[in-house]
């Protein structure tokens, strides 16, 4: 016999539920029918407009630098793209055009970042 909530379950009464559930999709979660989506498919002008909307140029500062150091491909050999002498450490955009464009952006040492945006002679005046 089976148990529900501490009550002994009779044969007719589990063969009844088993009847119930005859047709029914156990487990129904948010990649079944309670999906909007579900059996739906876009069509390809809409694909298109998705895809323009998730690569337009306009986006903020992190999810940027993400996609950058995602896609662009890192010095094989570890070094600073600019000096090559130091391990690089920063993803530096080094033109001021915030854009998904690979030749805007390069694989820095601390040093050759802040002596490209103005910062090191920032903190030379400071001193």
């Amino acid at each position: 016999m089976g148990w529900i909530k501490g009550k002994k379950l009779t044969e007719q009464h589990k063969q009844n539920i088993r009847l119930s559930k005859i047709g029914k999709k156990q487990n129904k979660n948010i990649f079944g029918e309670r999906n909007p989506m579900f059996g739906k498919h876009h069509t390809n002008v809409t694909k298109i407009q998705i895809s323009n909307k998730l690569l337009k140029d306009n986006v903020t500062y992190t999810p940027l630098h993400l996609y950058v150091r995602k896609w662009k491909p890192k010095p094989i050999d570890g070094k600073c793209e600019y000096c090559h002498e130091k391990p690089f450490y920063d993803l530096a955009n080094v033109t001021g055009n915030y854009n998904r464009e690979f030749i805007n952006w390069r694989y820095l040492c601390r040093s050759c970042h802040m002596r490209s945006d103005g910062r090191m002679k920032n903190l030379r005046n400071q001193k």
